[in-house]
Parts: structure tokens; C-alpha cells; sequence
């Protein structure tokens, strides 16, 4: 079961990274020849592309939780598809309808630019075909054809770049470029397809004992925290604007971005073992030890990985940006990547509960966090700027991982710090903030005092925290 997990998360790994990649050196390319105006359209479809996929309200999570949890049961599974497949298609007819009322009857700037580029009809056309691809990816997902489910988000995802290059070699227009990824992303959905029917049942002899309110419900209490996330993630900018001024919105969004990169190992470590979590014929000790160690391995990566990041805070940005930059988003960096990485750990924890039948909870934390949040980001925004609104973000993301940990332990006993403390990390921990106070106390050469700390770092993760049968099977794996 490891070995899979572990082959799956490097996979995952390596088609993020790859798509990360052709985004990083082609997006340049397509601002040159699209000019500021079309960029901004083909910016603009990507967000509508990169978001849509929350308005499945909650279908994806509880496809991939009901056929995994009862995935020997054929009858119930192709259920659960038909189902599913049937609702998403007529909540992408209910959104297409909503999409002419409101474009006839308010007046939208965003609509009008379509309409005057010949693309009213790329947002309606592209409802279903975002919807459907996402519950494919969904429905591999629950039958743990893992494998499947990351290449088909990588043909999806690398679309967005790949097309347009192509356009860009063919000299096409941004109406071209655009209608071709929706042609592209049909196409691609075509062959995953197969994978699944080889997996259902269409016996109708076989009754099944499908809970169609039960599965709704499950949606629902996912669908609000997906309406709530991006309300509470976007309320900081909105803040900045606000009380700072437009011009030092960039000066928080920007790192963000580049921590996004940081953040690919438990972006790809979370989606792979979600299904782990929902399989009904894993039981609940197993389950507690995948949670386990998946949070004992990424810290060993990621607590190097963010000394690293923090130690050399103005160098990278002043690599990546430039050095005025650099100078004043140097300060917020440490506490943005903090903040980031205790959020990744937190997917992990309401993995876990939703996995386990506690989709309702994710919510239920939102609604302690969010006022709170909303409150101590508006006064530590006035009063200490672009570092107060990124404490304000450090804070939320220790409230919601607490959170997370106490229902943890109060649905299924999993006293988290007593097992994390048992496997050694405290060890990491101590080095990082023993060797940060130190260069903060010691003025020394930079490099050489980084590279100790940091060699220590995988010297403890690797050396004191790992277990001996752990460490020769990562040798082993390595090795293979």
C-alpha cells in the first residue's frame, strides 16, 4: 500500500512540477503575442477555468468517498456514477441558464468583452465540459485508479499552456486558442472514460442499496466549505486594497504565488492518499497510520525545505523579482510560508475526517474561523500594514489546524501531538528554531552557518526520526 503511495505521490509530483514549468516559461511567450488586452481575457479564462471546478457543490468529494468506501460493491459504485453524472449535468444546465439571465439582464464589462470578441458562448460551453472532466477525475479516483486520475488532471492542466503555444506557432487568434482547449479538453475526457466502464456494473437485475439523500447530504456539507473557502481566502487582498492601497497588493500576492511552488509535495501528497482515506476496506488503525506517516514525511521534506526558503528570504526574492521588491516583501515571506505550510497540513487532517464520514466538519471549523479571522485581520491591518494582514493569515492557519487536531481527537481519539512528539519531530523543530535564534544573535557568514543548519535538518529527519526498516526501504526505493 506504501509502495503505491509513494509511486503515486511522485508521479503527482512531476506532472505538477511539469505543468509549473510550461507555465513559468510560456506565459512570457503568450503576453508578447497576445498583447495586454487579449492576455487579460486568456488570464481571466484561466481563473474561470481553475475555479469552476468548485462549483461541482460538492459532487467530486462525495463520488470519490461513496465508491471508494464501498468499492466491492459493483452494483452500488455504477449507482453512484449514474448518479452523479446525472446531476452534473443538469447543475451545468441550471448554470448555463444563469449565466444568459444574468449577462440579460446586469450589465458586465467582463460580458461585453466577450460578446465583442465573438465569445459569449465560451463560458456556457465551457460549464459542462469543466464540470463533467472533473468528475471523471472524481470517479478514478474512488475506483483508485490513482494513476489515471494524475494523468488525466495533467492533459487537463497542461492544456492551458500547450494550445495557446501552439496558436502562437500557428499565428492563431485568442478565439481559436480558446475554442481548441475546450475541443482538446473533449477529447482527452474521451479515452478515461473507457477506464470506467470497464469498472461499473450495468446489471439492472442487481438492485443496489444507493443512498441518493444520504449522498446529497455528504455534497452539501462539502459544497459550503468550497463556497466559503474562496470568500475567506480572497477577504486579505480585498483588506490591502482597501486600507494600503492597490499598489502594495503585489507585494502580498506575489510571494504567495511563489510559495504555491513550495507547496506542490502535500498539494500532491494530500490528493493521493484522499482515497485512502475513503476506502471502506481499509480500516480505521490503517488509515491512522497513513495519516501518520504521510505528516512525519513531509515534515522531514518540508522543515529543511522552509529553513532554506526563510534563511535566504531576500536572495531568492531578489532572484526572482528584483531588489526593491525583495527589500520590502522580505518580512511578510517567513510568515506567508509559515502560514502556507501549516495550512497544507491542515488538508491532511480534513482529509482525513471527510474520508472517514465527517464532511460536515471542514464547514463547522469555517464557522469558528472565519469571524475571528475577519476581526483580528482588520485591526492588525491597520495598525502594522502588509506584516499585520500576514499575521492575521499565520493566526488563521493555526486556528484551523487546531481545530482540525481537537476533532481528531475528539471523534477518533487521535491525540495527533502525542503520536508526532513519540516519532521525534519535536527533534526537527528544535533545530529549526534553535539555528534561526542563533543566526539571529551571532553575526556569521550566511552560507556556511545556512548549509550547517541545514545539513543538520536532513541529517535529524533522516538519521533520528526515520526508523531503521523505514530508512532501508527508502534505500531500497531509491535504489529501484
Amino acid at each position: 500500500m506504501f509502495k503505491s503511495i509513494s509511486h503515486n505521490f511522485l508521479l503527482n509530483v512531476a506532472s505538477q512540477g511539469l505543468v509549473g514549468i510550461f507555465g513559468l516559461f510560456l506565459l512570457p511567450l503568450f503576453f508578447n503575442y497576445l498583447g495586454d488586452s487579449d492576455f487579460g481575457l486568456y488570464s481571466i479564462i484561466l481563473v474561470v477555468f481553475n475555479t469552476a471546478v468548485l462549483l461541482d457543490f460538492g459532487i467530486g468529494k462525495s463520488v470519490t468517498f461513496n465508491i471508494a468506501n464501498n468499492i466491492t460493491d459493483k452494483s452500488f459504485t455504477t449507482s453512484v456514477v449514474l448518479f452523479s453524472f446525472t446531476i452534473t449535468f443538469f447543475l451545468s444546465l441550471l448554470l448555463v441558464l444563469i449565466y444568459f439571465a444574468i449577462s440579460n439582464f446586469y450589465e458586465f464589462n467582463f460580458i461585453n468583452v466577450l460578446i465583442s470578441r465573438n465569445l459569449y458562448l465560451f463560458i456556457p460551453l465551457s460549464f459542462p465540459i469543466i464540470l463533467i472532466s472533473g468528475l471523471v477525475k472524481s470517479v478514478l479516483e474512488g475506483y483508485n485508479e490513482i494513476k489515471y486520475s494524475i494523468f488525466l488532471k495533467f492533459f487537463l492542466n497542461i492544456s492551458l499552456f500547450i494550445i495557446p503555444a501552439l496558436g502562437v506557432f500557428f499565428s492563431l487568434g485568442i478565439n481559436s486558442i480558446l475554442y481548441y482547449i475546450l475541443i482538446f479538453r473533449i477529447l482527452i475526457i474521451l479515452p478515461f472514460l473507457t477506464v470506467l466502464l470497464r469498472r461499473m456494473n450495468f446489471d439492472l437485475h442487481n438492485k443496489s442499496s444507493f443512498n441518493k439523500r444520504a449522498f446529497l447530504k455528504f455534497a452539501g456539507w462539502t459544497s459550503t466549505s468550497n463556497i466559503l473557502t474562496p470568500v475567506i481566502v480572497q477577504f486579505d487582498k480585498f483588506l490591502i486594497v482597501e486600507f494600503l492601497g492597490i499598489s502594495l497588493l503585489g507585494y502580498y500576492t506575489l510571494p504567495l504565488e511563489l510559495i504555491n511552488g513550495f507547496l506542490i509535495l502535500p498539494s500532491a501528497l494530500s490528493s493521493v492518499i484522499f482515497p485512502k482515506f475513503c476506502s471502506g476496506i481499509i480500516n480505521l488503525s490503517e488509515k491512522i497510520v497513513i495519516l501518520n506517516k504521510s505528516l512525519k514525511y513531509l515534515l522531514i521534506c518540508i522543515i529543511p525545505i522552509f529553513f532554506l526558503a526563510t534563511f535566504f528570504s531576500l536572495e531568492i526574492l531578489s532572484f526572482w523579482q528584483n531588489n526593491v521588491f525583495a527589500i520590502k516583501a522580505k518580512n511578510i515571506f517567513p510568515i506567508l510560508l509559515l502560514g502556507s505550510i501549516i495550512f497544507s497540513f491542515g488538508w491532511f487532517l480534513s482529509n482525513f475526517l471527510i474520508g472517514n464520514g465527517r464532511a460536515d466538519i471542514p464547514s463547522r471549523v469555517f464557522s469558528v474561523e472565519i469571524p475571528f479571522y475577519f476581526l483580528i485581520a482588520y485591526f492588525l491591518t491597520k495598525k502594522f500594514n502588509l506584516v499585520g494582514i500576514s499575521i492575521a493569515f499565520l493566526l488563521r492557519s493555526i486556528i484551523q489546524v487546531g481545530l482540525y487536531v481537537y476533532f481528531l481527537f475528539k471523534i477518533h481519539k487521535i491525540n495527533l501531538l502525542k503520536i508526532l512528539y513519540r516519532d521525534k519531530i519535536h527533534i526537527l523543530i528544535l533545530v529549526l528554531l534553535v539555528g534561526t535564534v542563533l543566526f539571529k544573535l551571532i553575526v556569521i557568514n550566511k552560507i556556511l552557518f545556512g548549509s550547517v543548519i541545514f545539513l543538520t535538518l536532513i541529517y535529524v529527519g533522516f538519521y533520528l526520526v526515520l526508523e531503521k526498516t523505514e530508512l532501508d526501504a527508502l534505500k531500497k526505493f531509491i535504489k529501484k
